[in-house]
């Protein structure tokens, strides 16, 4: 299993067993979603642009779920983030 998969596959494991409301997944060439999409039925895609202000994203991920009534306060959010293979911060020299 790659690296990403692996990822991909514990975020979702991970919102299953907290009863995660939502799985925020970010990432720049759309890989890491694809993976988690594998692995969970129901996964809805919503594109933004920059990765730049990761709390931002988050922030505006979590008032999205909230306004499309898909979270409420004190549910539970998992946030996973890909990276690119070429510049892979897993594994450290």
């Amino acid at each position: 299993m790659e690296t990403a998969e692996a990822v991909a596959s514990s975020a979702v494991k991970t919102a299953i067993d907290i009863n995660a409301k939502m799985l925020v997944v970010l990432t720049e060439t759309g890989n890491t979603a694809r993976l988690t999409k594998g692995f969970v039925k129901g996964v809805v895609s919503r594109c933004v642009g920059s990765m730049i202000g990761t709390d931002s994203i988050l922030y505006r991920a979590t008032k999205t779920g909230k306004d499309l009534g898909w979270l409420k306060k004190g549910d539970a959010v998992v946030a996973v983030h890909g990276i690119q293979e070429a510049k892979s911060a897993s594994r450290i020299c």
